[in-house]
């Protein structure tokens, strides 16, 4: 028997990576975004789908939603793929995505993930560390050309799984063609230097702001309804929001649309909230843990203390 993986097995809503015929197959994973889950026992690959929940997604201007679809639909045009092929270099694309809380990274990453399905991608959404090369693997075994992208949220807190095996896979021996990693931060300070200011592991960081004035107008304009709303609102609430993400955004829209709040009292509260919280502040600093972790440390006797 092969120890090739040749198939996958269509049980209910999953796909299964099987080296045996047992069951309804095929060899083709449908588009579509998936949990992926790994049984070493059986060395079996699982992959469930799942739907992203998420409210309505807006194209703003001045958005970086826009700018890394066109990168992404630029990096799997046929001829980028050719040039790839002709210089020899593994077709791979690594993006970065860092912010306070409530800029949009998670509405950009929806965003993506149906761009990618619609052009017959898969999407792997939060993947282990652990078990993605594996994964990887598996799925070029059945389908060689399959356009992959790998999302990751909350990026900072998923690479220390496994950071080993997250390196050989971004530039290593276990990189693999036709693949985009896609992952976001709020803490850009967390993430090593070895990673986010390595080409080869992460070609673009790019930075989510808070949104422009015609950002914020053209967001207002589409999320509020009524030509009556539109008229009486989007002025006052595209100067109000000043600074606000697009998050606050749609609490504004909430808030003195849903609730009939004052503009003003709404953006006072969501700024009390951000100034208690400190909300969107990259509070961790590397070296004031590498001194924090120094000073814990009981230094034997008749040596000499670290450098600062």
């Amino acid at each position: 028997m092969s120890n090739k993986h040749e198939q996958y097995i269509v049980f209910d809503e999953a796909f299964i990576a099987e080296r045996k015929d047992n069951y309804k197959h095929t060899k083709i994973l449908k588009p579509a975004v998936y949990e992926v889950a790994y049984d070493s026992r059986n060395d079996r690959t699982t992959f469930s789908t799942l739907n992203l929940h998420m409210d309505e997604i807006l194209e703003l201007p001045d958005s970086l939603m826009k700018r890394t679809i066109q990168l992404m639909d630029q990096f799997w045009s046929t001829d980028l793929t050719e040039k790839y092929k002709l210089y020899g270099l593994v077709q791979k694309l690594g993006i970065l995505l860092h912010g306070q809380p409530g800029t949009g990274k998670t509405v950009i990453m929806a965003r993506i993930a149906k761009r990618v399905v619609e052009m017959g991608g898969v999407v792997l959404f939060n993947p282990r560390v652990d078990i993605l090369a594996n994964t990887l693997k598996v799925i070029r075994e059945v389908e060689p050309e399959k356009k992959v992208v790998v999302l990751w949220e909350e990026f900072d807190s998923i690479m220390h799984q496994d950071e080993s095996a997250l390196l050989c896979m971004l530039d290593g021996e276990t990189q693999v063609d036709n693949i985009v990693y896609l992952a976001t931060t709020n803490y850009i300070s967390k993430i090593p230097a070895r990673i986010k200011n390595r080409p080869s592991r992460f070609s673009k960081v790019w930075e989510i702001k808070s949104p422009t004035k015609a950002a914020r107008k053209s967001y207002f304009e589409q999320k509020i309804k009524t030509d009556a709303d539109r008229e009486k609102y989007v002025e006052p609430l595209t100067e109000a929001s000043e600074g606000l993400t697009i998050d606050a955004c749609k609490d504004l829209v909430i808030s003195v649309i849903l609730f009939g709040e004052s503009i003003s009292d709404a953006v006072r509260n969501i700024k009390e909230i951000n100034k208690e919280h400190s909300l969107g502040i990259d509070d961790y600093n590397e070296e004031t843990a590498k001194e924090i972790f120094l000073s814990t440390k009981k230094p034997h006797k008749n040596t000499l203390k670290p450098l600062r």
